[in-house]
């Protein structure tokens, strides 16, 4: 029965998965037939035209609220081709015929910009650019809010109020209106066709975002089009002719329907449109093959004329696309405009004029401000008024006048490059014949040699003219580096700085930048220095990005480093004065009370030159006297250690030791070489609290005899005494308590303070003391007495039979008998090896044949005996296992110890005696049980 119910469960669960798997199947409807593609991983696939959500991952710095759109950059049915006013004058050649105001970064159906960061901008130069500097003016006819119009590659914006600048979009905006002229400084760039051809395209991922239904329709027609290509670059030019090669411009395109997207329509069914359609496909179609656009907006320009009305006809869109090392590229894809322009302008006689300056500057400097003056006549002589007069700054290495076959100047044609290559500084309007120009120099103008061409424009009744005095433009330098410098002498040090221009901090690359040394004395120690008259003079070199650097090794010191640059014809020079002062490195060797005989002992201490710290692996070498002991090298932090090994045989003394650098400076440090003793006690006559008893201290030097006639202190408490001791070096204390300590335990610590070559010691200890038996009646008491002596025969039997052993009898086995569970050991005295050699040991409180059991806190003496085939009068032995001690000295072969546990278990204590030279050796083993025998009672007892 139950396996017809899980059967028929199984089957039900496979008739359910069925019907989902149908389900889901249905839901997908039909599947486009396009060829899948990879493409970039944050391609935004939402649809719809609504502002679509970002699916997959989201980049670094992508914000995903709903703030994600600043604003609408325009729409894709936009007509470019709309009448009206002029909404601005340019003064000045453009040099381009772009002029920017926003960008399309986000489509859906419509073009949408990303938030960003801004930086605020109050008419600072930008950063240093490349390319050809350009200057115009704009002037508005109406009320600029909000972003106003500018170029690619700004230096400079003056005359506007403060504003915010997007460094990554390069456009500007203000929450004020803009009213009045503004002057804006740029760069032009020319690029290689080499390098566009062989350049790749910086990956973003915001200007990857398509919508799916465009990327669905344009992908595989566009991986069509640059079937066989390379270059990015080429593959974008490749798009951008076959979009002017079939499209029509017309501003009388046909609208897209509004369930169709007007990119699509443009490219599929109308197939005409004007500059939003040409470059937004543009933009979609590179991007469904993942190569990065974007789009841009603003205002087409005649990038020749020197004055000019902007009106909103001009508004224009068109492609940008960021190559590595090269910039924004801009790319157009609009087709052909079918416009008619009336060339048959007739113009009436006009009167010459003639322009002169009466007085110019003959020299600037970036940044700044020169005065022409001049004045403007008729063939007649005659002032004329109300000209606009332009002054230009010419490159004459740029612009060549032309001449006719007569040798006649061509001014006309001189005129235009002026305009093209000249850069604008100035203007004014002559008055009774006198104009007075106060000029300035853009800050992105390279230094050199320039003419000041004065440009009088003419109108309907007078022509123009011009002038041409020369003017250099000069730029001041700055050496930007640290002024103060503390560096280790005898060391290599670095000095690093930049050659700039003070204005632009633009780089300059030169060859004679001149490094003059003068030194000084050291005051901060004796170390040698160089006489302060001697000057050191060097010659650097600054490289493309106006760096330089300087390597020298000072000698302890003040020094003055004077960095120095003559300057050029067209550079003003520039000096900087830098202190240096080199320190000495030093060495603190870390304070040494004792050298202590037959130990390892750690040298200490540190290098440095006062704050400063050396590179690691700075070698310290040091000596005990005459006797080198070793090197040690410095860690990263100067800190240095040397472990030393002070022979037996040393005498105890005052001693030196000298620390050595490899630069010959040196330091001593005094200390003694001294012996550690030992300090052993042994309690005697204990019974309770109120009865007095006993404890006998021993102390010993590190060579096992007795320390007589020195001080020994007894400290408990708040209560102290100090005794001498005799001969053997044994002291006697007595002690009396005036009250109970707490579990019968008297605690105390015994004290050498040591002398000049001995160490000071001191040890703790504690001694259990007797509880104080109750005598609440006589027969209780003698009841209670007798029952404890029955029980500690009772237990002594006990543990006789527990712990069988030998005692005083020396026993000799084989080391593969002492296994390392120690309990399983009966107590006695093991004979292990005995080569040439033996060792006995005797405990002095057990008798023969009872088991060496002890009590804990309980001293006992062990009687050492050492017998050799060639007796010697002074044997050391290795003791392990016993504590306090690690050697003992056994003069004449016999010796006597004093010892004592503090804790409870089996004591596994070895005695090793060897000598290479005679290869005797000699191990006994002692195995003794530590108990607690109120405790064993009690087990027994129970």
């Amino acid at each position: 029965m139950r396996n017809k119910l899980r059967n028929f469960s199984l089957l039900v669960l496979l008739i359910i998965s069925f019907l989902l798997l149908s389900t889901a199947i249905d839901s997908l409807g039909e599947v486009p037939q396009y060829l899948p593609l990879p493409r970039p991983p944050f391609v935004n696939q939402s649809g719809g035209y609504g502002r679509g959500i970002i699916e997959g991952d989201i980049p670094i710095g992508w914000d995903e609220s709903p703030t994600l759109v600043e604003e609408e950059v325009t729409q894709v049915d936009a007509n470019c081709g709309c009448e009206g006013m002029p909404l601005f004058n340019i003064t000045g050649v453009t040099g381009t015929q772009y002029l920017r105001v926003k960008l399309g970064e986000s489509y859906d159906g419509e073009w949408l910009m990303y938030n960003s960061t801004s930086l605020p901008y109050y008419g600072e130069s930008l950063w240093a650019q490349i390319g050809e500097a350009r200057k115009i003016y704009i002037s508005p006819e109406v009320s600029f809010e909000g972003y106003i119009p500018g170029m690619k590659n700004p230096q400079q914006i003056v005359g506007a109020p403060s504003m915010e600048y997007f460094p990554d979009k390069m456009i500007f905006h203000s929450e004020r209106k803009v009213d009045d002229e503004y002057g804006l400084s740029y760069n032009i760039e020319e690029f290689d066709p080499d390098d566009l051809m062989d350049g790749y395209l910086v990956y973003n991922v915001m200007y990857l975002q398509v919508p799916y239904e465009v990327q669905v329709a344009v992908e595989n027609m566009t991986r069509d089009l640059i079937t066989g290509i390379e270059s990015d670059y080429l593959k974008i030019r490749a798009i951008e002719s076959y979009l002017k090669d079939n499209h029509a411009y017309n501003l009388d395109y046909s609208r897209s329907p509004d369930d169709v997207d007007p990119v699509l329509w443009f490219l599929f069914n109308s197939k005409e449109g004007v500059c939003i359609h040409y470059n937004s496909a543009l933009v979609l179609m590179a991007r469904s093959i993942g190569l990065p656009m974007r789009l841009v907006t603003g205002y087409r320009v005649d990038p020749n004329d020197h004055i000019q009305a902007v009106s909103p006809q001009q508004a224009h869109a068109w492609a940008e696309a960021n190559f590595k090392d090269l910039g924004w590229v801009t790319f157009d894809a609009t087709g052909q405009e079918q416009e008619e322009k009336d060339e048959n302008l007739e113009n009436g006689d006009l009167i010459s004029t003639n322009t002169n300056i009466i007085y110019q500057d003959s020299n600037c400097y970036k940044g700044k401000n020169f005065i022409v003056t001049g004045k403007v006549t008729d063939e007649y002589g005659n002032p004329v008024s109300g000209l606009k007069t332009l002054t230009y700054l010419v490159d004459y290495s740029k612009v060549t006048p032309s001449f006719d076959i007569f040798g006649n100047s061509n001014n006309s044609s001189f005129k235009d490059e002026i305009f093209q290559d000249g850069i604008l500084c100035g203007k004014a309007i002559s008055k009774d014949g006198q104009f007075t120009i106060n000029c300035s120099i853009p800050l992105n103008t390279q230094p050199g040699e320039y003419g000041v061409e004065v440009i009088t424009l003419g109108n309907s009744i007078y022509s123009g003219s011009n002038t041409d005095p020369p003017l250099d433009v000069l730029a001041r330098s700055t050496i930007e580096c640290n002024t103060s410098y503390r560096v280790i002498s005898g060391k290599r040090f670095t000095i690093e700085g930049k050659l700039l221009e003070e204005e632009t901090w633009i780089p300059l690359s030169v060859h004679d930048l001149d490094v003059i040394l003068e030194g000084g004395p050291y005051l901060g120690g004796n170390h040698p220095s160089i006489p302060s008259n001697q000057v050191q003079i060097s010659r650097l070199f600054s490289d493309n990005e106006g760096i330089f650097r300087y390597n020298h090794v000072f000698e302890p010191g003040n020094h003055k480093v004077i960095l120095d640059w003559d300057g050029t014809f067209y550079y003003n020079g520039t000096s900087r004065t830098l202190n240096v002062t080199a320190i000495p490195l030093t060495i603190d060797p870390d304070p040494i009370d004792y050298l202590v005989r037959g130990e390892a002992n750690q040298i200490t201490g540190k290098v440095h030159a006062e704050e400063l710290t050396p590179e690691s692996g700075e070698g310290v070498e040091i000596y005990l006297g005459q006797e080198y002991l070793g090197a040690a090298l410095t860690d990263d932090y100067g800190f240095f250690s040397l472990s030393y090994n002070i022979p037996d045989s040393t005498a105890v003394s005052e001693v030196q030791l000298v620390y050595y650098l490899v630069d010959g400076y040196s330091i001593t440090q005094s200390t003694v070489v001294a012996i550690r003793p030992t300090l052993n006690y042994l309690p005697r006559g204990v019974g309770t609290w109120k009865k007095p008893f006993q404890i006998e201290a021993v102390i010993q030097n590190d060579n096992g005899r007795p320390m007589g006639n020195v001080d020994l202190k007894l400290m408990s408490g708040n209560k102290s005494q100090t005794l001498s001791t005799d001969e053997n070096g044994r002291v006697m204390f007595n002690v009396s308590l005036d009250s109970r300590p707490d579990n019968d335990l008297y605690e105390f610590q015994i004290e050498y303070s040591g002398t000049k070559y001995i160490m000071p010691i001191i040890i703790s200890g504690t001694v259990k003391l007797n509880a104080i038996i109750n005598y609440l009646g006589l027969f209780l008491g003698l009841l209670k007495l007798a029952t404890v002596l029955g029980v500690c025969y009772s237990a002594y039997v006990l543990v006789s039979r527990q712990f069988p052993g030998i005692n005083g009898v020396s026993l000799s086995i084989d080391t593969g008998q002492v296994k390392e569970e120690e309990e399983e050991f009966a107590t006695g005295v093991y004979i292990i090896r005995s080569d040439k050699a033996r060792i006995d040991i005797k405990i002095h409180e057990i008798e023969n044949n009872l088991p060496l059991v002890w009590g804990v806190h309980e001293p006992f003496t062990f009687k050492i005996e050492v017998k050799s085939e060639q007796p010697k009068a002074l044997y050391r032995l290795d003791v392990v296992g016993l504590e306090n001690t690690e050697k003992l000295r056994i003069e004449d072969g016999v010796s006597s110890e004093i010892a004592i546990y503090q804790n409870k278990g089996l004591k596994n204590i070895r005695f090793i005696y060897e000598d290479l030279e005679e290869e005797a050796y000699a191990e006994t083993l002692l195995l003794m049980h530590i108990v607690d025998y109120r405790e064993e009672i009690v087990r027994q007892f129970n």
